[in-house]
């Protein structure tokens, strides 16, 4: 009996083992620190692997972009050099046209319209297209709804972000939603934020309220405003060639776990939110809640701009309706 649930224990982890029968290490480089939303997320992606395999499929988490920046950790899985990564979707965005989608401001109603369109086809159709960059889309997690933070005064207007120094993404659509409120857009990766806010190279950046808390951007700021003025998802993507690699078993799996990855980084995300807000609070920032700010002068600002802008870009807007329109 005991021969017989070994032979059968043995078949089960063969059924899992790479074509050579060695066990496989998945590179999954993180930007943000450990103590963030991605990183939980990601520990619930690796054990799911890991616990149905059985351990013949492993992943090894490399948070605090100690592989390099966002345009690194892209480059290298683009090449081969790391398995996985997940960023922001407008990182991604000069390479695959669709994603610019996501990076029109006032675009989502609520977290329930967000999880519709990321979950179902059309956030599939839009992951589908990183294959022809030599990705393999995964899944979308959340980067989350964008807030504003500056050191130089409370921003509740348009004109209160005149002139200001604002860290944005190097994409041109980030770029152009500043400009056109009249700031001073400066694209930096995501690693070189804190030291720039620290020194003053910058004024302000928007990232999404638990980025900004656990990256601490608060140490170098004396405001934040919750505008929730742009909704961003991450992208979480595997070399394409690597992924083929996996048997259909395994891939099967891998792309369950970054399903459910997504899930509770979602949650952890939201779950936590204001919390957040009142320990930022607490350190001595002035918050100005979104109640008490009017984005419709924002949007009027923007929004003729971010249309024209994307109406060049066929392979986004054919899904801008769509996604206004999913209910």
């Amino acid at each position: 009996m005991r021969k017989l649930l070994l032979l059968t224990a043995a078949l089960a982890l063969a059924a899992f083992l790479a074509p050579s029968g060695e066990k496989v290490n998945i590179r999954f480089a993180i930007e943000t620190s450990r103590t963030d939303s991605q990183y939980h997320g990601a520990q619930v992606f690796a054990k799911h692997v890991s616990d149905n395999t059985n351990g013949a499929v492993t992943i090894q988490l490399f948070p605090d972009s100690v592989l390099g920046g966002t345009d690194s950790q892209i480059g290298q899985v683009k090449s081969g050099t790391l398995d996985i990564t997940l960023s922001g979707s407008g990182n991604f965005a000069g390479m695959i046209p669709s994603l610019n989608v996501f990076d029109v401001p006032f675009l989502f109603r609520d977290y329930d319209h967000v999880d519709k369109v990321m979950d179902g086809p059309i956030g599939r159709a839009i992951m589908d297209d990183a294959e022809t960059q030599g990705f393999k889309g995964m899944s979308l997690w959340e980067n989350g709804f964008r807030a504003l933070t500056n050191r130089r005064n409370p921003a509740r207007t348009p004109d209160d972000v005149k002139g200001l120094k604002i860290r944005v993404p190097g994409m041109p659509m980030h770029v152009e939603c500043w400009r056109l409120l009249g700031a001073n857009p400066v694209p930096m990766n995501y690693s070189e934020v804190f030291t720039a806010l620290e020194t003053g190279t910058i004024d302000a950046q928007d990232h999404p309220i638990p980025i900004a808390y656990s990256s601490r951007f608060y140490e170098a700021q004396k405001y934040l405003s919750v505008s929730n003025h742009a909704y961003t998802p991450l992208l979480l993507v595997m070399n394409l060639n690597r992924f083929k690699s996996f048997t259909p078993d395994q891939q099967k799996i891998i792309m369950e776990g970054a399903h459910l990855g997504a899930l509770a980084q979602r949650k952890f995300a939201r779950d936590n939110v204001d919390k957040y807000i009142e320990e930022i609070k607490d350190y001595g920032l002035e918050v100005i809640y979104a109640k008490e700010i009017d984005m419709k002068p924002w949007a009027d600002k923007v929004m003729p701009g971010m249309i024209a802008f994307i109406e060049k870009i066929p392979e986004a807007i054919k899904y801008l309706e769509p996604i206004r329109n999913s209910k």
